[in-house]
């Protein structure tokens, strides 16, 4: 069989995303091209197909180039302007404090595009107008949140920055897309008046995508538990509603055509009460190629029908590449639909037990197929992915149809009550056993060190060669094989190379600092500013790093917003101390961290660790002692004294210090052994003879 759009679509998939993670077009286009055709030539490719996979891997980069010279670049020259702004409302995200984020849909200098901007909540829906006088900024990076690239992904380059005389204009005219939205709304409304908070979050994260209803507790719980991608409606949530469909179209007996138009419809319907995301229009698309095999007597396949759907979503939109969604929703449907039947399809499946060893084989080629992709965008994958999708993800299928149900008769209470009572046993038990794997720390692949992606870029292009040049199952499951156990003796290396390595990570914001102090099995958290600003960051930090047990957690100022915060942000962290001043009031027996606040005195205090020392030397000042280094954290107000390394958070330097201590453009200096920082979110770490090396974890924050 011919397979037209997989030469075209594979090269041209891979352009894009070439473009999009080497930010310099022409080097992702001159430097592919070779191992392009090594591995054509290994494939034993025609010199017609060698041609066409390289027309649409250079008609890809030229794509990418010209969207974003034209589009981005013209965009982005409209930041710090003030500007009349005028657009629609297509999407509106509440807050708890009576705040909510827009998305706007607008027309600027001829160019469609998405704006968002953060307010007051202005009691408005989809389709209403919305004016105001704007000024423009383009986003920023911070260590909690890439928004450059994941706002690039949905089509957004600029943020309102600052914004005057707003004022909402409601839609009169009656709308289709707007009708289906509010009906979605009135079904998940229905769902959060009937089920406790956290079932009905789940359920209308799993049923139509609004994960609005989750803490992050929760999604660290579900992530870790292998079925994080339930709360992305994609291929899973399309295909079990129009599986449902189909079954009630051949009941009443329909013919094929008339059954495919209904199911197209109920695609398409679908699709816009989850705001159009690109995850469920890939999923649509595919499907819909899928169903019309029947119709029109072709014989359909998944790899050309992915293919398709990338081809037809990226042709007009090629920023959709920067989408973490879009390319785990277009890598797991490879995973599932092409990689897996393939790789297991001489597997002997003529008893019950072969056939639950194959299905678990599967599954376990998917995370590993997919551990490139987490790397690029998250900060640990799970292990425990095959056996929860095998387990699992029934008891959720089964949620997802008991919603369906709600959803398809229009929350009628007679239906809706018994079903949504069935779905939510079924949530809470899934939350259940999220938190308890969550906190058992096990099957957790930490993602956050410098060396994960090559070496999984690495692993990768080992197995496609192997593929390329000998296409046989059992020499590619050798070649996977080989480069998991390389993954793991690299890792297992590097963290033996780590042990006598002293890491200090400032985290926080402005002024806002906490030290993170790691050493072989050791770590301290210390609160230097107080009031808990560096909570969500050293929850980030320790999940990058792989830490599940913190030694002890220092607050020494405005301890009781501090103890809030970290016991919200650090649910799955042991805590073996929690030092707090001795004045500080708690109720006998109350628990922060899962342990009892023990008091300290600031101006005493020392932390004796078997390689490292802490001292504390006055409110927001600490000095650290290791391999004969002494380093001294102050914060912006505190003069710096003699030491060996020297680290000022906060606010910007005095100018009256030498011009050692100035900084220009780099966020920190190093010279003549001393280290000079005016940022947070750096890491410093010194080796056990004293040598000195930073790492800058985010620009901004």
């Amino acid at each position: 069989m011919t397979r037209k759009a997989v030469s075209i679509g594979l090269p041209y998939l891979l352009g894009l995303f070439l473009c999009d993670r080497l930010s310099v077009c022409w080097y992702g286009f001159l430097g592919i091209l070779p191992l392009l055709l090594f591995l054509g030539l290994g494939c034993r490719l025609r010199l017609k197909q060698l041609l066409l996979c390289g027309i649409s891997f250079a008609f890809a980069c030229c794509l990418y180039c010209g969207y974003m010279y034209r589009v981005r670049d013209a965009l982005l020259a409209y930041g710090g302007q003030t500007v009349s702004l005028t657009g629609r409302v297509e999407n509106v995200d509440v807050r708890h404090n009576e705040q909510a984020s827009y998305l706007i849909r607008t027309n600027m200098g001829g160019h469609t595009t998405r704006i968002t901007y953060y307010g007051a909540d202005l009691i408005c829906q989809y389709g209403d107008s919305i004016r105001m006088t704007a000024v423009l900024a383009p986003y920023e990076d911070t260590y909690l949140f890439p928004a450059v690239s994941y706002y690039q992904g949905e089509g957004s380059f600029l943020q309102v920055q600052e914004a005057s005389d707003v004022e909402i204009i409601p839609e009169r005219n009656w709308s289709l897309v707007g009708s289906i939205r509010a009906y979605a709304d009135r079904i998940c409304a229905k769902i959060r008046m009937t089920l406790p908070k956290q079932e009905a979050g789940l359920l209308c994260a799993m049923l139509l995508g609004d994960k609005s209803g989750l803490d992050s507790p929760t999604k660290t719980a579900l992530y870790r538990l292998g079925i994080g991608h339930v709360t992305a409606v994609s291929g899973l949530h399309l295909t079990l509603l129009c599986s449902l469909v189909g079954w009630i179209l051949r009941r009443l007996r329909l013919g094929k055509r008339l059954a495919f138009c209904i199911q197209a419809v109920v695609a398409v319907g679908f699709v816009l009460c989850t705001g159009v995301s690109h995850s469920a229009c890939r999923a649509a698309v595919m499907l819909l190629l899928v169903y019309s095999g029947d119709v029109f007597h072709r014989q359909s396949d998944p790899l050309n029908a992915l293919c398709i759907a990338v081809l037809a979503l990226t042709g007009t939109r090629p920023y959709l590449i920067g989408s973490a969604s879009f390319l785990l929703s277009a890598a797991g449907v490879f995973a599932v639909a092409v990689a897996a039947p393939w790789l297991t399809a001489h597997f002997p499946v003529d008893t019950l037990p072969k056939r639950i060893l194959k299905g678990l084989v599967a599954s376990s080629v998917i995370p590993v197929l997919l551990m490139p992709l987490c790397a690029c965008y998250f900060q640990e994958a799970s292990l425990l992915s095959p056996l929860s999708n095998f387990l699992v993800l029934p008891l959720c299928m089964a949620a997802m149809l008991c919603g369906l149900g709600v959803f398809l008769t229009g929350g009628w209470s007679v239906a809706a009550l018994p079903l949504l009572r069935l779905a939510g046993f079924l949530c809470r038990t899934v939350l259940e056993l999220g938190s308890w794997c969550a906190g058992l720390h096990v099957g957790v692949v930490p993602l956050g060190d410098s060396y994960v992606l090559p070496l999984c870029l690495l692993c990768v292009l080992l197995a496609l060669c192997v593929f390329g040049f000998r296409r046989e199952q059992r020499r590619v499951w050798a070649s996977i094989g080989l480069t998991v156990m390389l993954f793991w003796n690299v890792s297992l290396f590097v963290s033996l190379l780590e042990r006598n390595t002293l890491k200090i990570a400032m985290l926080g914001k402005g002024n806002a600092c906490t030290l993170v102090i790691t050493c072989g099995d050791q770590t301290d958290v210390l609160d230097l500013t107080g009031g808990g600003a560096g909570a969500e960051y050293v929850s980030r930090y320790l999940q990058a790093s792989g830490i599940s047990h913190v030694d002890t957690l220092v607050l020494d100022q405005q301890q009781y917003r501090a103890m809030a915060a970290f016991h919200d942000a650090l649910p799955y962290v042991q805590v073996h101390w929690l030092l707090v001043p001795e004045d500080t009031y708690h109720l006998p027996g109350s628990t922060v961290c899962g342990t009892v606040p023990a008091p300290f005195s600031i101006a005493s205090a020392e932390l004796l660790r078997s390689q490292y020392t802490i001292r504390f030397l006055g409110t927001g000042t600490v000095e650290i002692l290791y391999a004969g280094r002494r380093v001294l954290c102050a914060a912006g107000t505190e003069p710096l004294t003699e030491s060996d390394v020297r680290i000022q958070y906060g606010a910007k330097l005095p100018e009256t210090m030498t011009a050692g201590y100035l900084l220009t453009t780099a966020p920190c200096n190093v010279q003549d052994g001393q280290v000079y920082a005016g940022q947070n979110n750096l890491c410093i770490s010194i080796d056990a003879q004293g040598g000195i090396s930073i790492q800058e974890l985010m620009k901004g924050g």
